[in-house]
């Protein structure tokens, strides 16, 4: 099993289960990048524009890099990031949803692609996980983009929602929504 990961903020903890539980973790960097929505800061990101680009290329480079060293499991392959790294993985879901078996983006959605209504050979697996409280990512475009993912899908857009009680120790309620 593999996962791409666009953040070191948890690498160690990663790490430590990936060594614990035999499998590789890839943390690939995107280049400086200038964001002139934020003032044209320079960080290290992602061209994320939900088409195929030389970030795609690398990122597929990436793992025949670690094929060749590794013999890897191409049915456990997982590809999941944050805030610019997710919306990495929606444009990675979008071009290569050959290479791997299912996405997850944490506070990142696509920005400049709800245009191109990207469809697949196959239903796409993608876990989308994202705070209502955040103020960097607006939590607001959300919904589109969940709706977006169930109609390239294919999936029932009236979802069967069900609320399942947590253990006795917690006090709250965890929602679950199937096809």
């Amino acid at each position: 099993m593999m996962a791409l990961s666009c953040t070191m903020m948890l690498s160690a903890a990663k790490d430590s289960i990936a060594d614990k539980d035999s499998f590789i973790v890839a943390y690939p960097q995107g280049l400086q990048t200038v964001f002139p929505g934020l003032g044209g800061m320079q960080a290290p990101g992602w061209t994320s524009t939900g088409e195929e680009n030389f970030d795609t290329d690398f990122l597929k480079a990436v793992v025949e890099d670690i094929d060749a060293k590794y013999t890897l499991d191409r049915q456990r392959l997982y590809c999941c990031g944050f805030s610019n790294g997710g919306m990495m993985t929606y444009v990675m879901a979008n071009t290569c949803s050959h290479i791997f078996a299912a996405y997850a983006a944490i506070s990142g959605y696509p920005i400049n692609e709800f245009h191109l209504h990207h469809t697949s050979w196959r239903p796409v697996p993608f876990l989308h996980i994202h705070g209502k409280a955040d103020d960097f990512v607006k939590y607001a475009l959300v919904p589109n983009v969940i709706e977006d993912m169930v109609d390239r899908n294919g999936a029932n857009p009236v979802p069967t929602v069900t609320t399942k009680s947590l253990p006795s120790t917690a006090s709250t309620s965890r929602t679950e929504r199937k096809r």
